[in-house]
Parts: structure tokens; sequence; C-alpha cells
């Protein structure tokens, strides 16, 4: 994916990662094939949606994956905190969607 293509979350992802580690800008950028200058205007946008978050509240990137659901089975979100919750694989999506936008 070319990275003028990328969308909002992706470069918060690239940002949140070059954080981490301990590359300068242009390193991380030529080791990614990012754009300097554009990655430079999201680490700022990256500082005013972290200005902008209620006190409290922290985005994570966060991995899917995706499995043929077992009506055993839970889906269960784990926060940082350690709190969890465990719903039914066959939650509608639209619901937990709704739900994931009224926590954050």
């Amino acid at each position: 994916m070319q990275a003028n293509s990328l969308s909002k979350n992706a470069w918060f992802v690239h940002v949140a990662k070059w954080r981490s580690s301990k590359l300068t800008r242009a390193a991380y950028c030529t080791q990614h094939g990012l754009k300097l200058r554009s990655f430079i205007y999201w680490i700022n946008q990256s500082k005013t949606a972290k200005a902008n978050t209620p006190t409290g509240i922290t985005l994570v990137p966060a991995k899917i994956k995706i499995s043929t659901p077992n009506p055993t089975e839970h889906l269960v979100l784990r926060c940082p905190n350690g709190s969890t919750l465990s719903l039914p694989t066959n939650t509608p999506a639209n619901w937990l969607g709704a739900l994931l936008g009224q926590l954050i």
C-alpha cells in the first residue's frame, strides 16, 4: 500500500510504532517507505488527537483475528486496566460497534 493511501488509523499506528522504536523519524520513514513530510504531518495530528482525547482514555492499536464463530466460544475484550467484557460470538457487529463508540 502506498503511503499516501494510508488511512488515518494506519498513520496513527505508524506514529505509535515509531514512538516505541529508537529510530529517528527519517530512519523510520525509510524503513517503512513513508514520506517524511507526510509522517511529520501525522505526528502533529496524533498530538492534536491525543490532546482532544478525554482524560483517562488511551487509544491503542488492536489486532483483530477473524475466524469461524463457535457457538460455545465468547468474544472477550480485555482492557489495559484488567477489566474484561465477554460477549457471545454471534453478537451483531453493528451493536458491538455502537457499544465501542460509547466507550471511547
